[in-house]
């Protein structure tokens, strides 16, 4: 997805940009500091596009519970399936929020 590779791309020029300069070969912090500004851009708006479509997801979610009283979504319900057993996934791995954990809390959201 060009999603995941632009944001590869833009963790790398990070990881980058923050070498000093006498540590890297044929590169000046000059040079270097258009492509870091970029790169932070392209973070942030990729960091807020994550959080915008985490937000759509969960109001589908919300949706289906006030349809059907629970959020147990079956695993093969297009896109909203997958996004509940992801973020079953991240819990259990401690990669999921607070303030998330506590808005999947308010659908009664199973762990």
């Amino acid at each position: 997805c060009w999603f995941h590779v632009l944001q590869r791309w833009t963790e790398t020029i990070l990881e980058i940009g923050s070498i000093p300069c006498e540590e890297r070969r044929g590169s000046t912090t000059r040079e270097r500091a258009p492509i870091c500004r970029q790169a932070i851009f392209l973070n942030l708006t990729l960091l807020e596009w994550n959080d915008a479509k985490w937000s759509m997801r969960f109001d589908e979610l919300q949706q289906f519970f006030m349809e059907n009283g629970h959020s147990s979504v079956p695993p093969k319900t297009p896109l909203l399936g997958s996004w509940v057993t992801n973020q079953r996934r991240k819990y259990n791995n401690s990669d999921l929020s607070e303030d998330k954990i506590e808005k999947l809390k308010t659908v009664h959201f199973s762990f």
